[in-house]
Order: C-alpha cells, then sequence, then structure tokens
C-alpha cells in the first residue's frame, strides 16, 4: 500500500509539472489519455488489483508519453526588461556610445541607412569631444539635450546631454539614454545634409524623433522595456519621491509617447507641436520634457 501511495503522489506531481511547463499536445488522443491516467489512479486504489497489474497499467501509460509530440510556441517567452545597469557610477559619452554598439550588436536586423549615419555621427563627435554632457548644466529639467550650430557655416556644431541623464543611465540603462544623443546625431546629420533649418522647425524634429524611434526598435524592440522602467519610476516617486525620478519619469513617458507612434511622421509632427516645438521658433514653448 505504501508503495502504491508514493506510486500515485509521483503520478500526481508528473502531472502538475507538465501543466506548468505550459506545453501544448499537438498530437495524440487527450481523451483516451485522461481515460487512462483515471483508470489508473483507480486500481491504485483497489485493493483486489495486484501490483503486477498496476504496474502494466501505468507502463503502458507512461511508454507512450516520449512518442507523443510536444510543442511550444515559438513565441513563448517572459517580459522583456531591460538589463540592470552594469555600473551605477554617472556614465560618460564614451560609456553611451560603447553600451550602443555593444547592443547593436545583439540586433538580428539591418538597421536604417538614416539611423546608421546618425550613430557614425555620434561616434565621430564624441570622439573629438564635441558631443558631451551638460557639466555647466545649462539645460533646463525639461530639455534633455541640444544641438548648437552656426545656421550659415557647414561645420559641425556641438551637442550637449543634460546632466541629469549621466547620473539616470545608472538606474535605466545607458542604451535607453543614448536615445537622446542619437535624436541631437540627427540633427547633426541633417545640419551636413543642409536639411537643418531654423525656420522649418518641425520639419527637422521629425526627422530626428523618427531616428530616435529607429534606435528605440533596436533598444526596446517588444516596447516593454521602457513600460516596465515607467511601473518602477511611478512606485519609486510614490514611495520616495525624489528631483532626479522625477525627471527620469518625464523622459521616460516621452519615450513611451514617441513609441506609440510607431515612428509615424504624422503622428510626430502631432507630437512635437504638443511638446511645444513651433516652427520659426528655435525655442520650444511649454514645460514638457522633450527627450
Amino acid at each position: 500500500m505504501k508503495a502504491r501511495a508514493i506510486f500515485w503522489t509521483a503520478l500526481l506531481l508528473a502531472g502538475s509539472t507538465g501543466r506548468a511547463a505550459a506545453v501544448v499536445v499537438e498530437e495524440g488522443n487527450t481523451d483516451e489519455i485522461r481515460q487512462e491516467a483515471t483508470q489508473l489512479k483507480d486500481a491504485v486504489s483497489d485493493f483486489a488489483r495486484t501490483d503486477a497489474e498496476v504496474a502494466r497499467m501505468a507502463h503502458d501509460l507512461f511508454g507512450r508519453m516520449p512518442s507523443t509530440k510536444i510543442v511550444v510556441h515559438a513565441n513563448l517567452r517572459g517580459w522583456d526588461r531591460e538589463p540592470t545597469p552594469p555600473s551605477s557610477a554617472p556614465a560618460d559619452a564614451a560609456r553611451l556610445v560603447e553600451s550602443a554598439d555593444k547592443r547593436l550588436n545583439f540586433y538580428d536586423k539591418e538597421v536604417p541607412a538614416p539611423l546608421a549615419k546618425a550613430m557614425d555621427l555620434a561616434r565621430r563627435m564624441q570622439k573629438d569631444g564635441s558631443a558631451d554632457f551638460d557639466k555647466e548644466r545649462k539645460l533646463k529639467d525639461d530639455e534633455m539635450g541640444v544641438y548648437n550650430y552656426f545656421i550659415n557655416l557647414a561645420q559641425l556644431g556641438t551637442i550637449r546631454l543634460n546632466n541629469a541623464l549621466s547620473f539616470l543611465a545608472a538606474q535605466i540603462g545607458d542604451a535607453i539614454v543614448y536615445a537622446t544623443l542619437i535624436h541631437e546625431a540627427a540633427h547633426a546629420r541633417d545640419h551636413q545634409d543642409g536639411k537643418l533649418s531654423d525656420k522649418d522647425v518641425l520639419d527637422g524634429e521629425v526627422l530626428s524623433f523618427q531616428a530616435q524611434y529607429q534606435w528605440l526598435k533596436v533598444a526596446d524592440p517588444y516596447d516593454e522595456r521602457i513600460c516596465y522602467l515607467r511601473t518602477a519610476f511611478m512606485t519609486a516617486q510614490r514611495e520616495n519621491p525624489s528631483r532626479l525620478g522625477a525627471i527620469g519619469l518625464q523622459y521616460l513617458n516621452h519615450l513611451a509617447e514617441l513609441q506609440e507612434t510607431k515612428g509615424d511622421a504624422g503622428k510626430i509632427r502631432e507630437m512635437a507641436v504638443r511638446l511645444g516645438y513651433r516652427d520659426g521658433d528655435e525655442h520650444r514653448q511649454g514645460g514638457r520634457t522633450s527627450a
């Protein structure tokens, strides 16, 4: 009796493990298997059955299991989360570029040519010192980056990123913060291509936001990493509010808004208007964060 009780417990455990695996039986008569499993259960409890009979029934049932085709859906995966940043130290521009290149190596698709050109410029400008964080803290809390250039000169300008982003990188990851560097590098790209104008501001922002969106598809391909980070920041702000946390949450909210456009030029233009961009005005109106 003890041997039978242990045997039936093992059968129950095997069944619960199968359910937890969330597999789908594609072939095989599931009704028949269920019926035979019930018969085996009854046999274990039936004192009139011999151990030999129970063993034979178990062998017949489990002996056919390996031949049953079990299919796990190819898209079965967990929630996509941004890896924990490897360093708690504030980031510098070199680290952003290095982290972006590492993330790109894991991306199994070819990036659009406009994004690739902007990334090349980001590398070049970081190396020559023309792309860096705003150590003088001239940017306001809702200004994450700026590309400064001379309208009548073809030479490259300079990129400055909000210094708060260097600290946020230790919480949300370099690859997410790099989205702002690529936005400003896209402005530099368009400047070199003769497409950047101080009058047609919205056109310029659409092109830069599209490059930023394309990068987010590399860094957050399922639109889940930023979603998870936003949730974490919301919780942290409720429990232990801080100025950096508020900036980080506004920043992530804007990136999520950009993701919702799916890169569509019309939707990005509407978003830019909501953010306060206006043609003929080099300064944004309003206080919403633009990443």
